[in-house]
């Protein structure tokens, strides 16, 4: 009797460390497939750091300011001056 508990005891740790092994193997798996990923994802930073980087660092940003705030107030004077040429008609 007590020979049949230990016995199934046995198996079912068996079972387990089985299911434990399973469960490792998917684990690296993925790690494998999280590691090529950020590989991939590693060297797209490196090609935009690479490629596109120096160009946005060369955009003119303050000179595209100064245009804005140029650009917007003119707008706004000639959308009031037309609606004021508008209402005095």
């Amino acid at each position: 009797m007590q020979e049949n508990d230990t016995n199934r005891r046995l198996k079912t740790i068996e079972n387990k460390l089985d299911n434990i092994a399973k469960l490792m193997e998917k684990v690296a798996v993925q790690k494998n497939r999280i590691d090529t990923i950020e590989k991939r994802v590693d060297s797209l930073w490196s090609k935009w750091d690479h490629d596109i980087a120096p160009v946005l660092l060369n955009c003119p940003s303050k000179q595209i300011k100064w245009l804005w705030s140029i650009i917007i107030p003119q707008g706004l004077l000639l959308i009031t001056t037309s609606f004021l040429l508008l209402r005095s008609m």
